[in-house]
């Protein structure tokens, strides 16, 4: 991928004990950047990624959050039930069986529809967003029911 895509490879850490995954990766030959912080520290390097390959499932989330398109190479049920929650069943892989070729059919139908493919992700983000806003405030309202003077 780094060759045929001419990719940057960032690699965020988000506990300590990863920095071996990165070390291995960087000693095999592959070009990369590694990113590591707090919390707002990884969100701002996320943000300037065109694209999020991940395994973890933090990852992917982190990433979508700043409406990242992103690829899961997953591992578990719940990167498919994050991934119909966004919409986006298309872009979730499962791990044991990578498909190199559809990888590249993904990261190419992301590059190459960049603009739409962020708008596809902020408009399924937002309707969430209000969705849930809405399901708490219909909660709330039903536990706390206006109160009715009797005289």
């Amino acid at each position: 991928l780094q060759k045929s895509k001419n990719a940057r490879f960032e690699y965020f850490m988000h506990y300590d004990s990863e920095r071996m995954i990165y070390e291995v990766m960087r000693d095999s030959g592959l070009d990369i950047v590694l990113r590591d912080g707090d919390t707002h520290t990884l969100l701002s390097h996320y943000r300037s990624l065109d694209l999020h390959i991940g395994g973890m499932l933090h990852s992917c989330i982190m990433a979508s959050s700043q409406r990242i398109p992103t690829i899961a190479l997953a591992y578990d049920a719940k990167h498919f039930g994050f991934f119909k929650l966004l919409d986006r069943e298309d872009f979730c892989i499962y791990n044991q069986s990578l498909d190199y070729s559809k990888i590249n059919n993904l990261i190419d139908q992301i590059i190459n529809n960049q603009t739409a493919q962020r708008h596809q992700l902020d408009t399924r983000i937002k309707y969430l967003e209000t969705s849930y806003t809405e399901a708490i405030s219909k909660a709330i309202a039903n536990t706390h029911p206006k109160a009715t003077c009797l005289y």
